[in-house]
């Protein structure tokens, strides 16, 4: 049951009210979803099967049908979790669009600091770096490292014009 991840097996991402149940087939995964709802039910906790839901990364998609509970759990094709889009074919495209947009809104939002002729090119920098590089950046350890350096490139020319993005001196 659970991923084998190094020398040990993750069961379960847990964070404020969210828990993510990790297993490797259909049958442990209903298994372990019983299971902690059973283990709720004895703290006094409800687990609210209407809002649940489950995605399968790389198989086929079913609904989970728990008998006891009378209930089914529907499946989902992409899940945000901890501001990271995941999608059941484990493609990254979605959350790499989603940063790319963040990006692009932060930049609408400090556009008269960024054209400001007043304000100094160190400084235009050290803004764009600590606010739009970081918003676009956010998860980007885990991006291919092609998808990643395209979405800077993209990112930057957008922001700044015509000028190459490889040029430092665009600002």
């Amino acid at each position: 049951m659970g991923i084998p991840l190094n020398d040990s097996i993750l069961y379960t991402l847990c964070f404020a009210d969210d828990l993510i149940i990790l297993a490797q087939d259909y049958e442990e995964l209903v298994y372990m979803t019983r299971k902690i709802i059973e283990e709720y039910n004895k703290w006094g906790l409800e687990v609210n099967l209407k809002k649940t839901e489950y995605m399968c990364i790389g198989g086929e998609q079913q609904n989970i049908i728990l008998e006891q509970q009378q209930q089914e759990i529907k499946h989902c094709q992409k899940y945000k979790y901890l501001s990271m889009h995941i999608t059941n074919d484990g493609s990254l495209d979605e959350e790499i669009t989603c940063r790319n947009n963040q990006g692009r809104q932060a930049i609408r939002q400090l556009n008269s600091i960024l054209w400001d002729k007043a304000v100094s090119k160190v400084n235009k920098h050290k803004i764009y770096n600590s606010i739009v590089k970081s918003i676009t950046s956010y998860g980007s350890v885990v991006w291919p490292l092609k998808e990643r350096n395209l979405s800077y490139s993209k990112l930057q020319k957008w922001t700044f014009g015509d000028a190459r993005a490889e040029n430092r001196n665009w600002i």
